[in-house]
């Protein structure tokens, strides 16, 4: 079945002045998705965000939204720090915002609190909320409206490991109980790599790349990368014979995920009569493969 697609950048561009922030970026994110926006401070995240969530316009290209933005509550919004009435309780913010889209109390709004885990902080202000607390309440108010898609610049920053968790832990279970779309920027990979199913790398104004949760998650382990003159019809021959291998393009290779001995695989290619013109065996790590890159970005 194909992906329904909830938001589409075509050639986004954003300058202030003459100085161009985003340049020419171009990304989908499909129903469901839990994407994960990453770069360094400064990369031109925060803007996307903005553009987004309709507080910027671009000076260049356009977004496609497979969702009714007409609809009040459609898309929740957390940019930078959340926007919450410190001397209020987790409650009253909640019925601020519901008077804020027009909507009528009910019980939506204890539903909401038990969702993110404030529902027994009473009549505490939230200026006393711990910021692991004030992050929760900011995604609460998000929240309000039913939203399908949520879009969250940096919530887990600041935070301690514990604050981490538990944002990492709702988000999930917005993602996967109640099927949001999320839509979430932060600079550490580490932390993404933790929650996301698609990214996109952004480095100074440029999306760099776009990959899946796979390549990510195989970051960390042993790969064999194999340069060849028949790169489709080696990779074939590779699964059938069982090993995990993938064709990858720019620039075009096979890969073969874990240990395998190296005589095997030049066997294979020696009995079909292809000639392996690199082979190596390369170790990499989340902070290697981020660096790779965005590094790469700056060749």
């Amino acid at each position: 079945m194909e992906d329904q697609m909830m938001i589409k950048a075509t050639g986004l561009c954003k300058s202030y002045g003459r100085k161009p922030v985003l340049k020419d970026v171009n990304f989908t994110i499909n129903k469901g998705d839990i994407y994960g926006l990453v770069g360094k401070n400064g990369a031109g995240k925060t803007t996307i965000m903005r553009i987004l969530t309709g507080l910027q316009e671009p000076t260049g290209g356009f977004i496609d939204f497979g969702y009714d933005r007409r609809k009040l509550g459609s898309a929740g919004t957390l940019i930078e720090m959340p926007s919450i009435y410190a001397n209020q309780s987790a409650e009253d913010n909640l019925k601020f915002q519901y008077l804020n889209l027009g909507l009528k109390f009910d019980n939506s709004i204890k539903e909401i609190l038990e969702l993110v885990g404030l529902q027994n902080t009473g009549s505490k202000k939230a200026g006393k909320f711990s910021l692991g607390m004030r992050q929760r309440l900011g995604i609460a108010i998000a929240m309000v409206g039913d939203p399908e898609v949520l879009v969250l610049d940096e919530p887990i920053n600041g935070l301690d490991p514990q604050g981490i968790i538990e944002v990492r832990d709702l988000l999930l279970k917005l993602n996967r109980e109640k099927g949001i779309t999320i839509v979430i920027s932060s600079h550490i990979l580490s932390e993404l790599a933790k929650l996301a199913t698609r990214f996109g790398f952004i480095d100074d104004g440029h999306m760099i790349r776009e990959c899946t949760t796979y390549e990510i998650e195989h970051a960390g382990e042993k790969l064999m990368i194999i340069k060849c003159d028949k790169l489709q019809e080696y990779n074939s021959l590779l699964n059938a014979r069982g090993f995990t291998s993938e064709l990858i393009s720019n620039p075009d290779k096979v890969t073969i995920h874990g240990e395998v001995d190296i005589i095997d695989i030049a066997m294979i290619a020696r009995d079909a009569q292809i000639k392996i013109t690199d082979l190596r065996t390369v170790e990499t790590n989340l902070e290697e493969f981020y660096v790779d890159v965005v590094g790469g970005s700056q060749k």
